[in-house]
């Protein structure tokens, strides 16, 4: 999910004045009607409305607001990231290599029976 703030250069304690500037300025920069006939960056644009449409109006800010601390609640019981949280055991490079080399194998596996099945039921029919 992205971060409306961010997205906007704004801290989470900006006014709604300050939140609405910052969204024109932005969207001044990368509305299509604005860049002169260029192609605009179609994934900035989509982004700053969708940041817009999180905190744009009061009623949506607080629901946003709401929703992104009791998701920070969710990561621990103090509501932030401790070493056991950024400890999880992820897959390095040669456990990636394995799974891949694995995933051909048995598509390779699963291809070759069923050409071989194909042969046989053909043999088998006379060809027909």
């Amino acid at each position: 999910m992205i971060d409306p703030y961010d997205v906007l250069h704004v801290q989470p304690t900006a006014s709604a004045a300050e939140i609405r500037g910052a969204y024109r300025d932005a969207i001044r920069r990368l509305h299509p009607d604005h860049l002169g006939g260029s192609d605009p960056d179609h994934v900035a644009f989509t982004t700053l409305v969708d940041a817009w449409k999180l905190v744009g109006d009061a009623r949506a800010r607080s629901e946003f607001d709401a929703s992104r601390s009791s998701a920070s609640d969710d990561l621990s019981g103090s509501g932030r990231l401790t070493q056991a949280d950024l400890e999880l055991p992820l897959l390095d490079a040669r456990s990636s290599r394995m799974i891949r080399q694995a995933f051909v194998v048995t598509f390779i596996l699963v291809i070759s029976s069923t050409f071989v099945l194909l042969v046989v039921g053909m043999s088998q029919s006379g060809g027909r």
